[in-house]
């Protein structure tokens, strides 16, 4: 499977144009079915990202999605980002890859992450911890850590283990990441928690100013 139908944002930008990247990361169940009302939401939140953004002079905005390509909500949403022009897949794992793959059951998906992965324009390996469930917690920190803002697939109930979609939405809430939830139950639900986190204001400032940065890199 080729993920090469890129969404053309702006058919008309000249051809030196200086990038404005937000760093997507996401979190998420891993028991999803792709249905195409999920698929929608995750679309409108990625929508929902650009329309936040201001727009800048001669400026292609691009997404790079940080994710750990987990089953489920990692994969659906990376897979939409990757359609977007110039978009990036920064890979991070809790585990060395080997000892990773066995999370995965069926033959289809170890494939899955396999193509996935091969997409990658950087991969890391986090350093190695005690039991399972605590590396799982350090990547979904990692994530939140290094994003510009989060998407997260979650049903709005309590994690059923350390590391869980819950745990990393609330220490999102906590460090001030900006995120947009969609409710996994009310799939066409998707809500960006201004109350929680940056504002859409400081959301905006704080793109500028990685505008500006990557500008003086090009000049």
């Amino acid at each position: 499977m080729q993920y090469s139908n890129r969404i053309e944002l702006y058919p008309n930008a000249a051809r030196q144009t200086i990038p404005a990247r937000i760093v997507i990361g996401v979190t998420g169940h891993r028991n999803l079915d792709s249905s195409l009302l999920l698929i929608n939401s995750i679309q409108k939140a990625i929508e929902k990202i650009r329309q936040m953004v201001p727009p800048f002079h001669s400026a292609l905005l691009v997404f790079t999605i940080l994710s750990p390509l987990a089953e489920g909500a990692d994969r659906l949403v990376v897979k939409e980002v990757l359609k977007y022009p110039k978009s990036a897949l920064d890979v991070v794992l809790p585990l060395e890859k080997n000892d990773y793959l066995k999370d995965f059951e069926t033959t289809r998906s170890k494939d899955e992450f396999e193509e996935l992965i091969s997409l990658a324009r950087s991969i890391r390996v986090l350093p190695p911890r005690s039991i399972r469930t605590e590396a799982y917690e350090q990547v979904g920190r990692y994530i939140v850590d290094h994003c510009d803002l989060l998407i997260a697939l979650w049903n709005g109930k309590q994690a059923s283990g350390r590391g869980g979609t819950q745990e990393i939405v609330d220490y999102a809430r906590k460090t001030n990441c900006p995120l947009i939830w969609i409710n996994t139950e009310e799939q066409d639900k998707v809500v960006f928690e201004s109350g929680h986190g940056l504002n859409k204001r400081a959301f905006k400032r704080a793109v500028f100013i990685r505008y500006q940065r990557n500008h003086k890199d090009f000049t």
